[in-house]
């Protein structure tokens, strides 16, 4: 299965408890294919480096900038679609679509109300946990 994960879930995954933290987990386990594109790898990388300053802080953000560079697919992905109510999350459907990802992981209200959209699931970071249940 190939995932796209919205910064807030990546984010909040790395930094507190919780299903986000379980959603990267199983990425680590290997349970599915994290895709990102080159804008989203840039906004992740821009959001944790912006996490308040303290020296563990900024070696965990530093160690999963690597990680996901070196581990999730890159995909390039063309901004192609103009479906979100906030244009700025048309990037992670441009990257499912790109990288032929089953579901898009988030928090957001604006890409979960959507539900599904070219094929491509819209899950709460929970939802997404009992879905790989499945």
């Amino acid at each position: 299965m190939r995932v796209v994960l919205d910064t807030n879930v990546l984010v909040s995954g790395i930094f507190w408890d919780g299903a986000p933290s379980f959603v990267l987990e199983r990425w680590i386990e290997e349970k599915y294919d994290l895709v990102v594109s080159p804008v989203i790898l840039d906004e992740y990388r821009q959001v944790l480096l912006a996490m308040p300053v303290g020296r563990e802080t900024a070696a965990l953000a530093g160690s999963w900038t690597l990680l996901l560079a070196r581990h999730a697919t890159l995909v390039q992905a063309p901004a192609v679609t103009r479906v979100c109510r906030d244009r700025d999350d048309d990037k992670f459907i441009d990257c499912a679509l790109a990288g032929s990802a089953n579901v898009i992981v988030s928090e957001d209200r604006d890409l979960l109300t959507l539900g599904e959209v070219y094929g491509i699931k819209l899950l709460s970071a929970r939802t997404f946990l009992e879905y790989l249940g499945k």
